[in-house]
Order: C-alpha cells, then structure tokens, then sequence
C-alpha cells in the first residue's frame, strides 16, 4: 500500500493577528490557549495514531532567535 500523508496545521499562537496585531514580527511564538485546545482537539480526533511511522515539523528558526 502507497504511504499516506497527513498535513495538520498548528493551532493559534500569539503572533496571530487575531492576539497581536505586530505578531508578523514575533518568533517562536507560544501557543494560546486558544491554540492548544485546538490541537488537543486535533489528537482526539485523529483516527490514525497506530499509523504514523515518521513525524515531521517545519520549525526552521535557528535556536538563537
């Protein structure tokens, strides 16, 4: 069987212009609460947890910014 991939996106975080209106400039920003009840949401309801096999993220940002 041909791999299957799964594509989430995050939750809100504080550099959403919903929480912060300079947000575009904040990096490695936190999660809201907002934002974590969405993922927490999101993991409830993935029906394939058995499945995954590799996990990935597209978190670039070098440690020192």
């Amino acid at each position: 069987m041909a791999p299957i991939l799964h594509i989430m996106r995050h939750g809100q975080g504080e550099h959403s212009s919903a929480v912060n209106k300079d947000g575009k400039n904040v990096r490695d920003a936190p999660l809201t609460q907002h934002g974590k009840d969405q993922c927490a949401e999101r993991c409830k309801n993935f029906p394939s947890h058995d499945k995954v096999r590799i996990a990935t993220s597209t978190h670039t940002y070098p440690a020192s910014h």
